[in-house]
């Protein structure tokens, strides 16, 4: 190349890379502002004194603490986000002060709220991602809150709705001994600080899981996402996991003629291609059709629908007895997981939001009646001899073993146990949870419990009703439908009142 050449393209290609710099750092800043990062607001460890009021100062507990410092203003923005800082106080051993110096500051982190009724309490649901904090390295940090496992995202819901504070944490527990996979949880004292000025207040206690699609113990391998042209499912593809839920206005949803609304939860819209994504919407559209008979299969009959084929059976009949066990509100019908390995049939769980259980609800609040039979997704699996036979026969082995009474009232007990001190902290903070006038969906309710312990015996005692009302009635189910024998236990009911 001629000199003159050489010395004229010098100039044109150093502005060339000087641009391109730029607009690098203006992309790498922007990342960082939108998924960042609690830098500016962590200006070191320790949580200032002068931002806690006497309350704050004097707290201690033997239950962990988080604190958590962000833009309040902006968590409704679930898009992008506010940065955030959180502080870990948690000594495993011994009261836990913000005093101390703390256990752990992340300080990469966002926040923001969640949930669907959940989210009209005072006491607000919040959902945390968790990143590295290199500059070069803005990608999920995977983190093990109080010794739970490892995740790049984790929920706090709120104990608002449950005065036990404890369904959630009990029924998750109760399902992580039967289904294949269950995020577990546990319970936290919160407080939350809005930006670097105001005072840090307290939030009350809070039950801290794994996000589901970003639990790092999830055992959905990512697949090919195969559909045959038959209709079936090729069980060489899979690597998702969906959600029964109510209408949503997402891009990832699966809407059907009869109203039912799936929502796509892993790998989500960034993982898979415009291909990919139909497939798998294919797949739940055909799950869906062929386990409530509709559609296609709406006239297929009984000796014709190997349903077994294509779930696998034991993790339907654990599911369906942990929900009715605990007589979820929502299953079936929101906040219920469905997922297929690849290479594997589709997979009933895992268990999700329960504050609504266990009798906290007018619609479910007497021990007796079956609950989950209605949903769809279980009601024609119930009609069959061989899902009925293997209800049965699961429920009386997990009564002769795990699920005994000793084991299920020790659980209940040890939880209860060690919410007495953190349960009398929360009351302080939301006392309307305990008064009358307080409508959140358990209105109505029968019996009326105006302070934690009451609500504890009174929770425990329908624990033990319902195993025994199912004891008694589980059998039944070789012999007669679920509704049937509703209508016998209510016609039951209705001869003891007029005696």
């Amino acid at each position: 190349m001629r000199p003159d050449i050489i010395s004229k393209s010098v100039p044109r290609i150093r502005i060339i890379i000087a641009s391109s710099m730029v607009i690098i750092i203006l992309l790498m800043l922007t990342f960082l502002h939108e998924v960042s990062v609690g830098y500016n607001l962590a200006v070191n460890s320790e949580l200032p004194l002068d931002k806690m009021d006497l309350f704050a100062k004097e707290f201690s507990s033997s239950l962990p603490i988080l604190v958590m410092r962000t833009d309040v203003s902006m968590l409704y923005d679930r898009d992008m986000p506010p940065s955030a800082v959180i502080w870990i106080f948690d000594k495993g051993e011994g009261e836990n002060r913000l005093t101390d110096a703390p256990a752990q500051v992340l300080d990469y982190t966002t926040a923001n709220y969640r949930g669907y009724f959940s989210i009209t309490f005072p006491q607000k649901p919040y959902k945390l991602s968790l990143y590295r904090n290199a500059f070069s390295d803005i990608v999920p940090l995977s983190y093990a809150f109080f010794g739970l496992d490892p995740a790049s995202e984790w929920v706090l819901r709120p104990t608002y709705a449950d005065k036990s504070l404890l369904r959630d944490w009990f029924s998750y527990e109760v399902a992580a001994s039967v289904l294949y996979w269950q995020p577990r949880g546990t319970m936290v004292h919160v407080f939350l600080q809005d930006g670097e000025i105001d005072i840090i207040e307290y939030q009350g206690v809070y039950f801290i899981t794994q996000y589901i699609p970003a639990a790092d113990n999830m055992i959905i391998a990512l697949g090919d996402f195969s559909l045959r042209g038959t209709g079936g499912v090729d069980f060489t593809g899979g690597g998702y996991l969906f959600q029964r839920d109510r209408m949503l206005d997402f891009a990832n949803n699966v809407r059907l003629p009869d109203r039912a609304t799936y929502r796509i939860m892993y790998p989500g819209r960034r993982g898979m291609s415009s291909a990919e994504d139909a497939r798998v919407k294919d797949e739940i559209i055909f799950f869906h059709n062929f386990m409530n008979r509709r559609g296609a299969f709406e006239n297929i009959p009984d000796d014709e629908w190997d349903y077994w084929n294509y779930i696998d059976l034991d993790s339907f009949v654990n599911y369906f007895l942990v929900a009715e066990m605990i007589k979820n509100l929502d299953v079936g019908l929101a906040s219920t997981y469905i997922y297929r390995p690849e290479g594997g049939k589709f997979v009933m769980g895992p268990l999700w939001d329960s504050d609504l259980s266990m009798g906290n609800n007018r619609l479910a609040e007497d021990s007796g009646y079956f609950y989950v039979f209605r949903r769809d997704i279980i009601s024609s699996l119930l009609e069959d001899m061989h899902f009925q036979t293997k209800v049965v026969e699961t429920w009386q082995q997990y009564r002769n073993s795990i699920w005994s009474n000793e084991e299920l009232l020790k659980l209940y007990d040890a939880m209860a146990n060690d919410l007495i001190e953190p349960a009398s902290l929360n009351a302080e903070r939301w006392p309307e949870m305990y008064n009358d006038a307080t409508n959140l969906g358990r209105d109505s309710l029968s019996v009326f419990t105006a302070s934690w312990e009451e609500e504890i015996e009174v929770t425990r005692q329908w624990l033990i009703e319902r195993i025994q009302w199912l004891d008694e009635y589980i059998p039944k189910l070789l012999h007669e439908h679920p509704a049937e024998l509703n209508h016998h236990y209510r016609s039951l009911q209705t001869a003891q009142m007029t005696e």
